[in-house]
């Protein structure tokens, strides 16, 4: 019998014409997948297979695909080793009043994206400030419709009025445009229009990969020429010192309507931020910190955070939250004592959150985290198991923990997003102006 081919779009479709002839006896259906371990996964052939496996011939196609967060020919048109192309130089045009028209080129999003929850910040900042905002939405392996990111936008998170577009390298005229992760950098690159270009950058996204070709993709976008806009001074100094890159960097605030003191005598446990599927966040490092911490202090509750855990199995007991909202997270933290966070690329927003409940951060020394935490309050230690749990033992065994509790969030009482909000706006004001110049 002529074979069937389940195709990506119509899986279901084909099994069930498979399924069907197999109970209408056929001897024997040929099915070829293409992509073969991915598909033969996702598409239920595996209960098919068992069901009829006398009767069902999977043949698995060699016609496999490389998968990249980038399109193949947005990484080639993107040809940085030649002089920059004049798509690249600032545009003439301003808007009326100096307010600017500013284009943001995005990944794709999740709810609750931490590095979304920035950007969408500062979108509001700016235009609170009279200046105009476009998000476009740069989803090259379309896992989701342009129609649900939207919709996880608009329900998702505080609201905005930039206009939401999918990305097409025919942008609208504007007079920035702000490539946010690196896949974006390529697709900023390519368009046609004549704007500045400017890298919001909140991480270094070469070591979220091993050594390989998303490493090396993702650091040559630093060399493109754009200006950067960093979250705190490390990845400013790392991406100026070691690319030539030119960049201005804006420092952590906190929102003091969504963490604060409320002054709790008791603080019984210690929290996680727990991300295994996110090597940069050191999970395993953090498990073995807290089973040295348990058998110090048992008394203290371990929470959990960032992540459902329910599939693991760890050495000691915990409470496990998976991702709560921002009101649930300032009553957790003033809950606790002390709060681990491992960073081994740029710091999270989390030591300085934690702060402003009164919970002490313990965090992995490094430059990337000395250099953007900023606070005496910030309990750095060695990125080892021992040093980590020595930190956390002496956060819950102060003799005046609870007035130091105090003086933790009174020391970042004063950080405001907004000041940061006007850094970047001026930072952009004073690029376009240079080159109007």
């Amino acid at each position: 019998m002529r074979p069937l081919t389940v195709k990506p779009r119509r899986r279901g479709h084909m099994l069930r014409r498979a399924e069907a002839q197999l109970r209408k006896g056929v001897a024997k259906v040929s099915i070829e997948v293409p992509v073969a371990r991915e598909v033969l996964k996702a598409s239920g052939l595996r209960a098919l297979l068992y069901r009829y496996r006398r009767g069902l011939e999977v043949r698995l196609s060699s016609m496999r695909q490389i998968q990249l967060p980038v399109a193949f020919d947005d990484v080639i048109d993107a040809d940085w080793t030649r002089p920059a192309p004049a798509t690249l130089a600032p545009s003439s045009r301003r808007s009326a009043g100096g307010s600017l028209v500013i284009s943001w080129v995005l990944p794709p999003v999740v709810l609750g994206s931490g590095g979304h929850t920035t950007i969408f910040r500062f979108v509001r900042h700016l235009e609170a400030k009279g200046h105009t905002c476009r998000l476009y939405f740069y989803n090259p392996r379309a896992r989701t419709s342009f129609r649900e990111q939207v919709d996880t936008v608009r329900a998702g998170y505080k609201p905005m009025r930039a206009e939401i577009l999918r990305f097409a390298r025919a942008m609208e005229p504007c007079d920035a445009v702000v490539a946010t992760m690196w896949p974006t950098a390529y697709a900023a690159f390519n368009s046609p229009v004549r704007a500045r270009r400017f890298y919001f950058v909140q991480d270094y996204e070469p070591y979220f990969y091993p050594v390989g070709t998303d490493a090396v993709l993702a650091a040559n976008t630093y060399r493109f020429g754009f200006h950067g806009v960093t979250a705190g001074q490390w990845l400013s100094t790392k991406l100026t010192q070691e690319y030539g890159m030119p960049c201005d960097h804006f420092d952590f605030g906190v929102d003091g309507s969504e963490y604060f003191n409320e002054g709790r005598g008791l603080r019984p446990g210690v929290v996680f931020y727990a991300r295994p599927s996110t090597p940069r966040r050191g999970f395993a490092l953090g498990v073995m910190t807290l089973k040295l911490f348990h058998e110090r202090h048992p008394e203290y509750q371990i929470h959990m955070i960032g992540r459902n855990l329910g599939e693991f199995g760890l050495p000691f007991p915990f409470i496990n939250h998976g991702v709560l909202s921002h009101e649930h997270l300032n009553r957790l933290y003033n809950a606790c004592s002390a709060g681990l966070v491992i960073s081994l690329t740029n710091m999270s927003l989390m030591p300085v959150e934690l702060l402003a409940t009164g919970c002490i951060p313990i965090v992995n020394d490094a430059p990337n985290n000395r250099m953007v935490g900023g606070s005496s309050f910030i309990s750095y230690a060695e990125p080892s198991p021992h040093s980590l749990a020595g930190a956390l033992c002496d956060a819950v065994e102060r003799a005046d923990r609870h007035a130091y509790a105090e003086e933790a969030a009174e020391s970042v009482r004063a950080l405001s997003w907004d000041d940061a909000g006007d850094k970047v706006e001026s930072i952009f004001v004073r690029e376009a102006q240079l080159s109007a110049a």
